[in-house]
C-alpha cells in the first residue's frame, strides 16, 4: 500500500510518529476483500482528539486503523512475552470472567470497587464495532479454498458471533459456552 495514499487519504496521520501495517496484507495472505491493517503511533498530545479505532473504504480499500500513543506503543512492545505468557496461561481475565465474578471475600471493599470501576469504564459500542468488523472480514475469507484455513475462519466466524451476542446485552463475560 502507498504511504502517499494513506497519508492523503487520513490527514490526521500526518502529526503521528509512524504508522505500522500489519495482517494479511503484509503477510501475504490477503485476497480482494482483505483490509489494510494499520497502527498509528502518535505523541500523548497529538491523539487527544482522536478516535482510537477508525474503520474506513477509501476507494475500494478498507482500512483498519488504531490509533495509539507512543507510551501505549512501548508498553505493548515491552509486555508482549508476558501478556501472551498470561492470556496463554489464563483466559479468566482476557475472557472478562473474572470481572464477571462473585467476590467471596474483600475486607477493604477494594476489590468491589475496582471491579465495578472496571465495568463501567468498558467502551461496550467500541468493542462491538471491533468484533463486527472482525465478523465481516471472516465472512469473506470462508471464500478460502484450503481446508484447514477454511476451518479456522468458520471456528472465528462463531466466536465472533457469541462474543456479538453477549457485547450487544452489555455481559462482560467474552466466553461462546
Amino acid at each position: 500500500m502507498d504511504v502517499k495514499f494513506i497519508m492523503d487519504s487520513f490527514p490526521f496521520m500526518k502529526s503521528s510518529l509512524g504508522i505500522i501495517q500489519h495482517g494479511s496484507t503484509t503477510m501475504g495472505v490477503s485476497n480482494r476483500d482483505s483490509d489494510v491493517d494499520l497502527v498509528v503511533v502518535y505523541k500523548p498530545s497529538d491523539i487527544t482528539n482522536l478516535e482510537k479505532l477508525v474503520v474506513s473504504i477509501v476507494e475500494g480499500a478498507k482500512f483498519h486503523i488504531q490509533n495509539i500513543s507512543i507510551d501505549e506503543f512501548e508498553k505493548l512492545v515491552q509486555a508482549f512475552t508476558e501478556d501472551m505468557l498470561t492470556a496463554k496461561r489464563d483466559m479468566n481475565f482476557l475472557s472478562g470472567r473474572v470481572l464477571s465474578g462473585k467476590v467471596i471475600k474483600d475486607t477493604q471493599k477494594v476489590l468491589l470497587n475496582k471491579i465495578e470501576h472496571a465495568k463501567n469504564d468498558i467502551d461496550f459500542d467500541l468493542l462491538y464495532q471491533k468484533f463486527y468488523y472482525q465478523l465481516l472480514n471472516d465472512l469473506k475469507d470462508l471464500s478460502i479454498d484450503e481446508p484447514y484455513s477454511r476451518k479456522i475462519v468458520i471456528e472465528s466466524i462463531g466466536d465472533d458471533l457469541a462474543i456479538l451476542l453477549l457485547l450487544k446485552k452489555n455481559i462482560t463475560t467474552l466466553n461462546g459456552k
